[in-house]
């Protein structure tokens, strides 16, 4: 075995994010940028990326500090939503609500991971994020080759 094929991430992407189309609520695909057209895609960075995980720890530190280690559950949701709309959701095209546009703001991260309205969305944007598949070098090399 490898470890380079096997366990190698490309760091640009992990931090800058990969594209996602999402066809439904079970399907999706990588794509580039300028392959997303009229389609409903989503920028997804990687949780494993140093920005997230330091940003995530600086919003817990305060709490650690004066309940110890215990922090509730509503507390850290909270928190990995605001680490989420800030380091890993960086973006979105041609999402709509009832006709409406819904351009991308991280309040509309927060929106979409606070509000029970929308738990199967959060659902599906976890998933992606726990695709970590895309952001294996390998995966990177092999697209350069293909282009």
């Amino acid at each position: 075995m490898d470890l380079y094929e096997e366990f190698a991430v490309d760091e640009k992407r992990l931090i800058d994010g990969v594209w996602h189309v999402i066809e439904s609520a079970t399907k999706d695909y990588v794509v580039s940028e300028d392959e997303i057209g009229d389609k409903t895609a989503v920028l997804i960075a990687g949780t494993d990326s140093p920005k997230y995980r330091h940003f995530l720890q600086k919003k817990m530190r305060p709490h650690y500090m004066r309940r110890g280690a215990d922090i509730d559950p509503e507390t850290q949701d909270k928190l990995m939503g605001e680490a989420i709309a800030e380091c890993v959701i960086l973006n979105w095209r041609n999402w709509t609500v009832q006709g409406q546009v819904w351009p991308f703001s991280k309040q509309k991260v927060l929106e979409v991971w606070n509000n029970p309205q929308w738990v199967r969305l959060k659902e599906r944007l976890l998933a992606l994020m726990n695709e970590t598949e895309v952001f294996k070098a390998v995966q990177e090399e092999l697209v350069q080759k293909n282009s």
